[in-house]
């Protein structure tokens, strides 16, 4: 079973990093680059790319959402990732909705419990 899930009224467990992210790779969001400030980054295939998170913005309002997002609940009331971190990313910056489905996680956060990782809240 699918869930509208409105970003912008959730606190996610990211994992994205420095591999994974073009702001925490340079320090700003490549959605809001204009198109010469992007030019100005190299272009590669990795998702910390300039790229790749404008590409898939622009699809995402070109074509809707291809896949749903797969979220566990916490029993702290986060929500974890265990596919679509930059879909979510995405959608929480353009005010956008996402289709999700939500397992629970029966436990709580490992931010929350204080276990050490390198997950964030946003």
């Amino acid at each position: 079973m699918s869930h509208s899930i409105f970003p912008m009224k959730n606190k996610f467990m990211f994992m994205l990093d420095s591999g994974t992210c073009f702001k925490h790779k340079f320090g700003t969001c490549s959605l809001l680059l204009d198109e010469s400030e992007a030019n100005q980054y190299p272009n590669d295939q990795k998702r910390s790319s300039v790229k790749y998170c404008r590409e898939l913005a622009k699809s995402f309002r070109e074509h809707g959402q291809k896949e749903l997002v797969k979220l566990l609940k916490f029993d702290c009331g986060h929500l974890g990732f265990t596919d679509g971190q930059h879909r979510t990313c995405i959608a929480k910056k353009l005010s956008l909705s996402v289709e999700a489905s939500i397992d629970d996680a029966e436990m709580t956060c490992p931010i929350c419990s204080g276990r050490t990782c390198d997950a964030y809240l946003e």
